[in-house]
């Protein structure tokens, strides 16, 4: 079926597909809506706010970076479900070319490496995002948004 609007492709885990369909885009935050009152807000591919999940997150005024700078930083995390409110959460991202197949053709990428880290709850995890060299989008990303959920495959499908 034929999609009239931009969506994105969501699983967790192993879980399901879900597919979400982009609400509206406000200052570069995507918001991506699915029809069980889940909601998940992007900014250049990055989850930085969730609701209607079991645990949901929100990153306090994020960090917006060239997918091709390195460099390390701070910001302010919330977590819900168990909550935890003001935490600092470290990042390091660096980045290398690479390529993703889609719909069945190579694409040449910027694969990026995020090192996140919330010391206070010993938590880490490296998320990645792949920045498609011609549209400059991220078209796929595999992150680690909280302590309670599984990693979060997205695949970005855009329509302009």
């Amino acid at each position: 079926k034929r999609q009239e609007y931009s969506f994105i492709k969501v699983r967790f885990g192993r879980g399901p597909v879900s597919i979400l369909i982009l609400a509206y885009v406000e200052d570069n935050v995507y918001e991506w809506s699915g029809l069980d009152d889940v909601s998940i807000y992007t900014l250049n591919g990055r989850v930085i706010k969730t609701s209607g999940l079991q645990s949901n997150i929100e990153i306090i005024s994020p960090t917006v970076k060239s997918p091709s700078a390195v460099m390390d930083y701070n910001e302010s995390i919330n977590l819900y479900n168990p909550d935890l409110y003001s935490a600092t959460l470290n990042s390091s991202v660096a980045s290398n070319p690479d390529t993703f197949t889609k719909f069945g053709t190579r694409v040449n990428a910027l694969r990026v490496r995020e090192d996140v880290e919330v010391e206070l709850i010993n938590w880490k995890q490296s998320n990645y995002y792949y920045y498609n060299q011609d549209s400059k989008f991220v078209e796929k990303t595999k992150q680690h948004i909280h302590p309670r959920l599984p990693v979060i495959h997205i695949e970005f499908y855009y329509k302009f």
